[in-house]
């Protein structure tokens, strides 16, 4: 079961013990569900009971867009294995064809009652860091906030505005968000560096994020 909106990360994982041609991996896929390749494939060469395998793993985010029950299709794997043939220097290839099992899924809609900003997720992780991280600072002295948002199975379009106001005392300067991807969770990182204008006590925003 998703919500729209909420994502999933579906892994494939190849074992190939015979020399293949024309191998191709062709995503999972659903009317309803955009899918879209995370990073790199994954190879390694394992050896098992006394054989080599080339293992590749692949994942993919699905996002669901619609509600509703949602066929996804599993992944499909094709090519040709290539056999010696009897006569010298021929070829034999024999196609082949292995598909995962499909999933039903349940998409549910955004309910009616649900006031500000729809973010569907398993996990949410919101920190922040001050620099220097003592309550007082001289007039014209940088103050550097860092803020780090990690959202699990998340697109980055999806990534919410973190948006702060801040009092007219002080001067905000905010650098360019950085984005990356660890362990599943996509996370954003934000630095504001604030310069203080006069002297007295001085109250900074919190940061809330609904999800």
């Amino acid at each position: 079961q998703l919500y729209v909106g909420e994502s999933i990360r579906y892994t494939v994982r190849i074992r190939i013990g015979e020399q293949m041609s024309k191998a191709t991996l062709i995503a999972p896929s659903g009317d309803g569900l955009d899918v879209k390749q995370i990073g790199d494939d994954r190879q390694a060469e394992p050896v098992l009971n006394g054989r080599r395998y080339l293992v590749i793993t692949r994942d993919y985010q699905i996002t669901a867009t619609k509600p509703g029950t949602i066929l996804l299709r599993g992944a499909e794997f094709r090519g040709n294995v290539v056999k010696s043939g009897r006569g010298f220097g021929s070829t034999l290839r024999i196609p082949v064809e292995k598909q995962t099992d499909n999933l039903e899924l349940t998409i549910k809609d955004k309910p009616a009652s649900y006031q500000g900003l729809w973010l569907p997720t398993q996990d949410l992780q919101l920190e922040q860091q001050w620099q220097p991280d003592n309550q007082e600072v001289r007039v014209g002295d940088p103050l550097t906030r860092t803020i780090t948002l990690r959202i699990k199975n998340a697109e980055q379009s999806s990534m919410p505005n973190l948006a702060l106001q801040y009092p007219d005392k002080v001067k905000v300067y905010n650098e360019k968000p950085v984005y990356s991807t660890v362990n599943g969770y996509t996370v954003m990182t934000l630095k504001q560096v604030i310069l203080t204008r006069e002297r007295g006590e001085l109250e900074l925003p919190p940061l809330s994020i609904n999800w």
